[in-house]
């Protein structure tokens, strides 16, 4: 093979590899002068441009005479945001928190996978899998073609309880909150949303039966998320509570849907929309700094559940 095309490729090669490249070193490896080396670079974009290839360039490294590929290092940014998520997630178990993590740091360079290496190792090595242990990875691909489908699909799952039954479903989505990835489904012929957890779910089969949802009136994941806290299911609720004393960037943060009012210094009326009484974990969890308003069910089980609470401690 011609000796400049070798020499171009094994260049490519490397900056694909996330090398950072030196111009005289890699002159002095190919013993041709640094001129050439700089033709091969502008060869290497052209090609580059010529075939739009991820959009990429060769760039020089400001004030040397180093190269690197541009879009490179911009994943390896990418790659170490998504290995901090999923490690303090904890979604998965060990060996698919493994199997993800090898698969992303592929997609990066020897120097950067050192580096991103060496910043993640504490949070790696003391990584704690959640009790459940199961695989889930295989499970959420499959539900998500049946939900792509529109698929009727019947599973075995295990309660909480640790009794195990049988369902026809309508999957019609899947979401991530607090440790776990749920399934959101309708029972076959019916339109109330239930809430699985995907861990809990041992078996998956394809009934052969189809359901029709229109595409506007399909199920919105985004629009759920917005209105359930820690994935209690249930009615749709307007719920109003006066908030003082903390930090309402937090709030409008937890609850999207929110609207909130100054009525006060530091003071605030917040509205907002909500689905189930998951919320009633987290108003409690803000103590003093909440008064909740309506809707008068609400505010009838907080009440209790904090009476509950004070006889416990015996005041």
């Amino acid at each position: 093979m011609n000796s400049k095309v070798m020499r171009l490729l094994k260049i490519y090669d490397k900056l694909n590899d996330g090398e950072q490249l030196d111009r005289n070193n890699l002159a002095e490896s190919f013993q041709v002068d640094e001129r050439t080396i700089r033709r091969d670079i502008n060869t290497i974009n052209d090609y580059i441009d010529y075939f739009k290839i991820e959009n990429k360039k060769v760039i020089k490294i400001k004030n040397e005479k180093k190269y690197e590929l541009e879009n490179k290092k911009r994943i390896s940014k990418v790659v170490l945001l998504l290995l901090k998520i999923i490690l303090d997630s904890r979604a998965f178990n060990l060996e698919e928190k493994n199997l993800i993590l090898n698969e992303l740091l592929k997609r990066v360079g020897t120097e950067d996978r050192k580096f991103i290496n060496k910043f993640i190792r504490n949070e790696n090595y003391n990584y704690v899998e959640l009790e459940h242990k199961s695989n889930i990875i295989d499970k959420i691909w499959d539900l998500t073609y049946f939900i792509n489908e529109q698929k009727i699909i019947n599973i075995k799952y295990k309660r909480s309880d640790g009794k195990r039954v049988n369902r026809s479903l309508s999957p019609l989505g899947i979401v991530f909150s607090e440790f776990y990835f749920y399934l959101l489904a309708n029972y076959e012929n019916s339109d109330n949303t239930i809430v699985l957890r995907v861990d809990r779910i041992e078996d998956i089969n394809d009934t052969s039966r189809k359901y029709k949802v229109n595409y506007k009136d399909r199920f919105k994941e985004g629009e759920f998320k917005k209105r359930v806290q820690f994935m209690y299911s249930g009615e749709y609720n307007r719920v109003q509570f006066e908030f003082e004393g903390g930090n309402i960037e937090a709030v409008k943060d937890r609850l999207p849907t929110s609207k909130v009012r100054i009525i006060g210094d530091n003071k605030y009326l917040v509205t907002t929309e909500v689905i189930g009484d998951g919320i009633i974990m987290w108003l409690l969890s803000q103590g003093s700094k909440v008064k909740v308003l309506e809707p008068k069910r609400l505010v009838e089980k907080i009440a209790t559940e904090i009476k509950n609470m004070n006889e416990k401690y015996n005041f």
